[in-house]
């Protein structure tokens, strides 16, 4: 597991994680987290994406999933990295690229890696959130523009791969949503100004993924896109 110095397992988490492991032979159980803050509020929960233990077989069966699990699975759960049991033969030569949000790289490979992903409905891991770490409101005009190192990171992998044609779409949505998320928060006018324009780069220089986006989103994501694209 990966595990930030600050943060906390519930009791019994790593037995509740391996149970679901068929003795060993899934390469990676995902559990459910939740983020306090420092007036120890919780500011967020794992959506309940997957209510049953659900797995999600190797990548040659997800072509024949259907949008709404392709969805579930690559495109809107959260990262939870954090909240995984990964088997050990399996995660070798799997590389966490070094750069902040660098989770938001490593899950996705770990998805299109793995044999049998599995996710569990079990809350097993607690983070707590400062404003002051790298990753921290604090931080943001700083670090925020460290995403696109993810992003780049994670596009030579994909490719290296040699996947079908599709899955680098869905990388893109990925890229696009992810991204996108990163757009909130207090920044100075010149840091979001900045922020939009290398975003604006990223998405003219990726393949067009505006059908794509009216089937895995909504009309609000569908109509920014749009406007950064043109």
């Amino acid at each position: 597991m990966f595990i930030d110095h600050d943060d906390e397992l519930t009791l019994n988490a790593l037995e509740i994680l391996y149970s679901y492991t068929n003795n060993g032979t899934v390469d990676v159980v995902q559990g459910r987290s939740w983020t306090v803050n420092e007036e120890g509020k919780v500011v967020y929960r794992t959506n309940d994406n997957f209510p049953i233990p659900t797995i999600i077989y190797s990548t040659d069966h997800l072509k024949n999933l259907l949008p709404q699990q392709i969805a579930l699975h690559l495109l809107w759960p959260s990262v939870a990295l954090w909240a995984c049991l990964i088997k050990s033969s399996f995660l070798k030569g799997i590389e966490l690229p070094d750069c902040i949000y660098n989770d938001t790289s490593f899950i996705w490979k770990l998805k299109l890696l793995a044999h049998q992903f599995c996710y569990i409905p079990d809350y097993i891991y607690k983070q707590n959130e400062h404003a002051d770490s790298v990753s921290g409101s604090i931080s943001k005009d700083e670090n925020v523009f460290q995403i696109f190192k993810v992003f780049e990171d994670l596009k030579t992998f994909v490719i290296s791969l040699q996947l079908p044609p599709m899955f680098i779409k869905y990388l893109m949505l990925y890229e696009f949503r992810m991204i996108i998320g990163h757009t909130g928060g207090n920044f100075t006018p010149e840091v979001k100004e900045k922020f939009l324009n290398r975003l604006t780069e990223e998405i003219k220089s990726n393949v067009d993924i505006t059908e794509e986006l009216g089937i895995f989103f909504d009309e609000d994501m569908v109509k920014w896109y749009k406007e950064l694209r043109e």
